[in-house]
């Protein structure tokens, strides 16, 4: 699914695309899931890097609608992922982008 994904990100179609860039994708795709893994154990261990789902969701909607949707159609929009699953992934996605947001913010940077 993370393949898949990640295919549809880049405005790829993964029914057409050959074997070696489906293996490509596979193997990025466990990179990403291999990150996931390891934001999880920092969400677990720090609560300051945890939000809601609901904070999650406005997120979503408020970067749908920076991308030029109206507030129905960005309603829209999530509920259509929410019917086919791909709301699940965006929700994951944006968890792991604000925990490394989060990571980077509590970084010290030593040139």
């Amino acid at each position: 699914m993370e393949a898949q994904r990640i295919a549809a990100e880049n405005k790829i179609n993964w029914d057409e695309i050959p074997d070696e860039s489906k293996e490509y994708l596979n193997g990025q795709a466990e990179q990403q899931v291999k990150l996931s893994l390891i934001l999880d154990s920092i969400r677990d261990a720090e609560p300051d890097a945890v939000y809601s789902n609901m904070e999650l969701l406005n997120g979503i909607k408020g970067k749908l609608m920076a991308q030029g949707h109206d507030e129905q159609s960005a309603e829209a929009t999530i509920k259509q992922g929410e019917r086919n699953g791909a709301l699940y992934g965006m929700m994951a996605q944006l968890r792991d982008d604000i925990t490394l947001q989060w990571l980077l913010d509590q970084s010290k940077i030593i040139d």
